[in-house]
């Protein structure tokens, strides 16, 4: 259902001006120890109703969305919220791109903001 999720990207400040995903809140993993201030971390716990998905380019097991979310889920944890609405996107904003979805700006593929050949 639409507006049932939260797109958080974890990408660099220039990756995501190349391209994210429509409504992505810009969640860079240099912020976490700042990610209390923002307004992304505020709807992690106002809006209790909504699923968090957390994405990087690629979403491998060793992408920094990963870190991402496993930091929030902690969070969560923390203030006895639900960790598990917590998600991680398998093949991140790539394959995203390839199954056709919507993004906004740069259609292509891309590692560290440049496009991949």
């Amino acid at each position: 259902e639409t507006g049932q999720a939260v797109f958080l990207d974890c990408r660099e400040a220039h990756e995501f001006e190349v391209s994210h995903i429509g409504g992505a809140h810009h969640t860079p993993v240099a912020a976490l120890p700042f990610i209390e201030r923002t307004p992304a971390f505020k709807l992690l716990f106002e809006q209790k109703d909504k699923t968090f998905v957390i994405y990087s380019d690629s979403g491998s097991p060793l992408s920094r969305c990963l870190w991402v979310s496993q930091w929030l889920q902690a969070k969560r944890r923390a203030r006895r919220a639900d960790p598990e609405s917590i998600l991680r996107l398998e093949g991140g904003m790539n394959l995203w791109k390839r199954f056709g979805f919507p993004v906004e700006g740069d259609e292509r593929e891309m590692v560290a903001g440049l496009p991949v050949v």
